[in-house]
């Protein structure tokens, strides 16, 4: 699936770039996030999905779930999203770290341990199968990849 890691002291959210189907790796390529208004949105869960969820984010109705969690980075603000069985999108601030995808538990402990986002995904990336390829930095106050 996928590992991407909020680090809330240093303001930075890294991801992988390995896409599974079914334990199969498909690529080591792919890109994670989306640039939208200048919202960013790091996404896991199925890629299909992702321009949907980005329509919802801004206010458009479906009758479809999503199957997508998101960190979102709006004004400065850092975000945990996802569409709940009701249909609705919901947010949640973050004001500390944070983990989304197959490889959570190994990052976030990683975190608790001191590494930075980056170093935390390639520690997932030792341990989650669905995990890998290349880690990608994003500096929010840069408002860069770094």
């Amino acid at each position: 699936m996928t590992t991407i890691a909020y680090n809330h002291e240093s303001k930075q959210i890294s991801c992988d770039s390995r896409v599974t189907r079914d334990n199969v790796i498909m690529s080591d390529s792919c890109i994670k996030w989306h640039i939208v208004d200048g919202v960013v949105f790091f996404m896991a869960g199925a890629p299909y999905d992702d321009e949907l969820f980005i329509r919802m984010y801004f206010g458009a109705k479906s009758s479809v779930i999503p199957e997508v969690t998101a960190l979102v980075i709006d004004s400065g603000n850092v975000y945990r999203c996802s569409v709940n069985e009701d249909i609705l999108m919901w947010k949640d601030d973050r004001h500390n770290n944070d983990v989304i995808g197959s490889g959570f538990g190994f990052a976030l402990s990683a975190m608790d341990f001191g590494k930075s986002s980056h170093e935390a995904v390639e520690y997932a990336m030792t341990r989650d199968s669905c995990s890998g390829g290349k880690v990608h930095t994003y500096d929010i106050k840069l408002k860069q990849f770094i």
